[in-house]
C-alpha cells in the first residue's frame, strides 16, 4: 500500500455516509429540534447572517376544538417526518408504512416497541395537529413547507419573530433542553453544534427493495440560544436565536455522499447569491437523479455535528498541491508509517525506557528546557520531541500528559518555534492554556479552537500581542557573548549533591533490598488505604532490628501482627476492653521458650479446671433450685467456695457453725423431708469444687 493509500483510509474512516448520520439522514426528535412555520427562509437567513436577532415565538392560545386521531394535510403541506422517517409529499402527516399489522416474524418484544413508537408517533401527530389548526385560527398557515423569497411580502415574514407551533409552556421546555444539550458539548468539545438549517434535500438510496425517503440538511448556519426576560403574561421565558459568529456551510457530508454513490455534484455556494437561488441551483442539478428527489424550503433549529468531517477536508492532498499538504511532509509520512521517499519502515518502535537525565549535557541537545514540573519519563518525552522524533504518548489519567505538553511548548518557543496543539475536548486545552499562563507565557497562547473564536475576535488577540513588541522589551535572552550555553559557576557541584541524594533514595536498602524511595511510597499507598483514626493508633508500633530483616522476616512479623488483631477482635467479642485485659500490666523484657511452653501448659490447665468448677458449681445451682430451701445458701456458696469449704469443714469436724454461715441454715436442713438425700449430695458437691478450686491455684 502507498502513502496515499493510506492517508485516503485514514480519511475515509473520519467521514460517516451511513444512514446513521444525522447530516444525510436527519430525523426529528422533540429533545433535540424545533421546526418554524409561516416564515421565509431568505428573509430569516439575511437577518441572522446580519447580525440581528430573532425571537422565537410561541403560539397563543389553546385550540378551540378537540383534535381528531389523524388529520391530513393539503399537498402543499409536505412535511419532516418523525423519527423515524415516513414521509409522504402529498400523504397524511401520520401515515405508517409498516401498516397496522404485526408482522408474523418479528416477536413479541419488537412488535411492543413497534407498537410504542406509534403510539409515541400518533402523540406528536396529534400536538402538530392542534397546532395547526390553532395557527389557521389565527391567520397563519401553520405549514412546515415555506415559501420562496418573492411570497415574502406579508409584514409578519419581515418582523423580528419565528414562529412555532407549540404553545409557550411546550417552547419554553424545548428550548430549555436544546440549549442545556448545546451547552453541555461546548463545556466539554469545546465545539457549538447548535444550527438553524436551511432546507432539506429529499433523497433515497438506490438499488433497495423499499428505501425510505431520507432528509439532509442543504445550509448550515451556527446558531446561539439566547434566554430573555420573563413574560408575565405566560409565566415563561423568551428565547432568541442569534448568529454565533462562526461561518455558515453547505452540507460536506452530502456532496460526498451525491459524488461517491451517485455522481451527482451538490454546488457550493457562492456569498453573493442568496439562499433562494442556490435552492434554485439545487433543484435544477437533482433533475436527474432518481424519482423522488426534491428540494424542500424549511427552517428547522437542531444539533448537529461534523468535527470530524472538517479534518476529513484538513487532510485532502489536493487541497495543498504537490509542495505542501500531507503527502509534501516528512512528519505526516512518519505518522502514516512511511519514509520521506515513500518508503514502508514497518511497525513503530515501543519506547519503555528513560534516558539518566543527570548524564546529560547541558544545551540544546542535552536536557530540555522546562517551564513546569517533570519527572524523568516526562524528561525522556521532552527529549525525544527535540531530536524530532514523532512519538506517541500514552498514560493513565493523572500522569503529567498536559505536564509534559506545557514543557514542550515552552521548549519550542524557547527555540522559536510555532506550535499548534489540538484536542478532542476543551478540557484538555484549558488545561494546557492555563499552565502556560501559570509560567509566565499566558500571551504566547492564541485559543482558536472554541465557539467564541470568531475571525474578529482573533484578529483583535493578534493585534494586542503585536502591540506588546516582546522582542523589543526583552530582547535575547542573555547569556555569553559568543552564543555558547555553558552551565554557571558551582552548577556541577550542586547537581553532583542532588544526583547523590537521588542514588541514595533509588539505591536497594538493607536486608529487604528496597529503596527508600519505594519504601515511602508503599508507606503513602498503605496510608490511603487505611480506615480513619488506624494510622495514629499503630503509629507507636515498633519491630526489633526491623532495618535487618528480609523481606521473609518481615512477612513472618505481619503475620505475628495479624493473630494478635485475630485474637484482639475475639476478646472484644468475649466483652473485654482494654482496661480488663487479661494480660493488662505484665511487660516481660525477655522469655525463655521452655518458660512460654510452661506458661500455655498451665494456662491450658487452669482453663480446663475452670470448666470443671463451673460444671460443679452450675449442679449444685441445680440442686438448690429443685430444693427451695437451700437457693439462697447455694447462690452464696457459688459465689465464693471459700465459704462453702468452711460450711463443709464445720459439717464434717464439730458443730460449731463458722462466721459466713446463716444460723437458722442447720434448722432448716433438718426440716427437710427428704433431710439424709439432701444433705450428702450438697456435701458431695461442696466437696467436688474445694478439689476443682484447689487445682487451679498456680504455685509461685
Amino acid at each position: 500500500m502507498t502513502a496515499r493509500a493510506a492517508l485516503e483510509r485514514l480519511r475515509t474512516r473520519l467521514l460517516d455516509l451511513s444512514g446513521n448520520n444525522p447530516l444525510l439522514n436527519f430525523k426529528l426528535t422533540s429533545a433535540r429540534s424545533l421546526r418554524f412555520v409561516d416564515e421565509v427562509p431568505s428573509q430569516v437567513f439575511a437577518r441572522l447572517t446580519d447580525d440581528r436577532p430573532m425571537v422565537i415565538a410561541p403560539l397563543p392560545g389553546a385550540p378551540k376544538e378537540a383534535p381528531t386521531s389523524a388529520v391530513q394535510s393539503s399537498p402543499l403541506q409536505p412535511t419532516l417526518p418523525l423519527s423515524p422517517p415516513n414521509y409522504r409529499p402529498h400523504g397524511s402527516t401520520t401515515t405508517l408504512d409498516e401498516g397496522t399489522h404485526a408482522d408474523p416474524g418479528i416477536d413479541d418484544e419488537e412488535t411492543a416497541s413497534t407498537a410504542r413508537r406509534r403510539a409515541e408517533r400518533s402523540q406528536a401527530a396529534d400536538v402538530e395537529a392542534r397546532g395547526q389548526r390553532r395557527a389557521r385560527e389565527l391567520g397563519l398557515t401553520g405549514c412546515y413547507e415555506l415559501p420562496a423569497a418573492d411570497a415574502g411580502d406579508e409584514p409578519h415574514h419581515t418582523d423580528n419573530k419565528l414562529q412555532t407551533l407549540l404553545d409557550a409552556k411546550a417552547l419554553e421546555t424545548r428550548l430549555r433542553g436544546i440549549q442545556k444539550l448545546a451547552a453541555t458539548h461546548i463545556e466539554e468539545r469545546g465545539a457549538n453544534i447548535l444550527h438553524l438549517v436551511f432546507g432539506f434535500l429529499e433523497w433515497k438510496e438506490t438499488g433497495v427493495a423499499g428505501a425510505r425517503a431520507r432528509f439532509a440538511p442543504l445550509i448550515l448556519l451556527p446558531v446561539e440560544l439566547v434566554r430573555g426576560q420573563l413574560d408575565p403574561r405566560s409565566g415563561t421565558y423568551q428565547y432568541g436565536l442569534k448568529s454565533s459568529g462562526e461561518d455558515w456551510s453547505v452540507n460536506i457530508t452530502l456532496q460526498e455522499k451525491l459524488r461517491r454513490d451517485f455522481r451527482i455534484e451538490l454546488p457550493n455556494t457562492d456569498e453573493s447569491e442568496t439562499l433562494e437561488a442556490y435552492f434554485q441551483r439545487v433543484a435544477i442539478v437533482i433533475k436527474n437523479a432518481p424519482i423522488g428527489w426534491a428540494v424542500h424550503r424549511q427552517i428547522t433549529l437542531g444539533l448537529l455535528s461534523f468535527g470530524k468531517l472538517m479534518m476529513w477536508l484538513d487532510l485532502m492532498p489536493e487541497k495543498w498541491g504537490e509542495l505542501r499538504g500531507p503527502m509534501a511532509n516528512a512528519h505526516s509520512l512518519r505518522f502514516l508509517g512511511y519514509s520521506s521517499d515513500e518508503t514502508d519502515v514497518g511497525v513503530p518502535e515501543t519506547r519503555t525506557t528513560s534516558y539518566a537525565i543527570d548524564d546529560l549535557t547541558h544545551g540544546p541537545s542535552g536536557a530540555p528546557i522546562l517551564v513546569t514540573d517533570a519527572d524523568t519519563s516526562q524528561h525522556s518525552v521532552l527529549i525525544d520531541v527535540a531530536k524530532g522524533d514523532s512519538i506517541v504518548v500514552q498514560g493513565p489519567p493523572g500522569t503529567g500528559k498536559s505536564q509534559t505538553i506545557t514543557n514542550l511548548i515552552g521548549a519550542a518557543l524557547a527555540s522559536g518555534k510555532r506550535v499548534l496543539f489540538v484536542a478532542e475536548k476543551k478540557a484538555a486545552l484549558d488545561v494546557v492554556e492555563r499552565r502556560l499562563a501559570d509560567a509566565g507565557l499566558g500571551d504566547f497562547a492564541l485559543a482558536l479552537h472554541s465557539h467564541k473564536s470568531d475571525k474578529r475576535a482573533v484578529i483583535k488577540k493578534l493585534g494586542s500581542r503585536l502591540e506588546q513588541n516582546y522582542a523589543a522589551a526583552y530582547g535575547r535572552p542573555s547569556g555569553p557573548a559568543d552564543g555558547s550555553t555553558q552551565p554557571p559557576d558551582g552548577f556541577e557541584a550542586v547537581r553532583a549533591t542532588l544526583r547523590n541524594h537521588a542514588q541514595i533514595l533509588n539505591a536497594p536498602f538493607g536486608a529487604i533490598c528496597a529503596s527508600p524511595f519505594d519504601l515511602v511510597w508503599r508507606v503513602r499507598a498503605n496510608l490511603a488505604e487505611l480506615p480513619v483514626g488506624c494510622h495514629t493508633a499503630v503509629r507507636r508500633l515498633r519491630f526489633p532490628a526491623s532495618m535487618k530483616k528480609s523481606s521473609g522476616e518481615i512477612a513472618d512479623d505481619l503475620q505475628t501482627l495479624d493473630a494478635y488483631v485475630g485474637s484482639a477482635a475475639r476478646l472484644k467479642e468475649l466483652g473485654f476492653s482494654r482496661a480488663d485485659h487479661p494480660w493488662r500490666g505484665i511487660r516481660p523484657t525477655s522469655f525463655a521458650p521452655t518458660f512460654l511452653d510452661e506458661l500455655v501448659k498451665r494456662a491450658r490447665t487452669w482453663l480446663d479446671e475452670v470448666e470443671k468448677v463451673c460444671t460443679h458449681s452450675a449442679q449444685l445451682v441445680a440442686l438448690a433450685e429443685r430444693e427451695g430451701a437451700l437457693l439462697s445458701a447455694a447462690r452464696t456458696a457459688q459465689k465464693t467456695l471459700l465459704d462453702i469449704t468452711q460450711l463443709a469443714q464445720a459439717a464434717l469436724d464439730c458443730p460449731v457453725l463458722p462466721p459466713t454461715v446463716p444460723p437458722s441454715l442447720p434448722s432448716k436442713i433438718v426440716a427437710l423431708p427428704n433431710y439424709a438425700e439432701v444433705v450428702p449430695a450438697a456435701l458431695k458437691a461442696v466437696d467436688a469444687s474445694k478439689v476443682a478450686w484447689s487445682k487451679v491455684t498456680v504455685p509461685d
